[in-house]
């Protein structure tokens, strides 16, 4: 939500504002999901959808507006080459960028 972050340097659209960022680790995707004022799950639609990330297990904005992704790589259990964190942030021009 934006008001968790209101001095963000790249905040994101008032499109975003309420809807639920759902990593989907199988899937290697990120769902965004909108819901109604009781909390039911409305529509699901990709987050970028030309993003793969590679097992992703954890996400979370930080002050400046930008989107970190935790991706834990592609083989569980096991040291993983793939593992890495990445940033997505907004450009101002209607697409965030990774």
């Amino acid at each position: 939500r934006r008001a968790d972050y209101p001095n963000a340097k790249r905040p994101w659209p008032d499109y975003f504002e309420g809807k639920w960022l759902a990593a989907e680790f199988s899937r290697k995707a990120i769902f965004l999901i909108s819901m109604d004022p009781e909390g039911n799950a409305q529509t699901l639609e990709h987050f970028l959808p030309e993003y793969h990330p590679a097992g992703p297990i954890d996400m979370k904005f930080a002050p400046d507006g930008d989107l970190y992704v935790l991706e834990h790589g592609q083989r569980l259990f096991h040291s993983n080459p793939h593992a890495k964190l990445v940033r997505i942030s907004y450009d101002g021009n209607g697409h965030p960028k990774f």
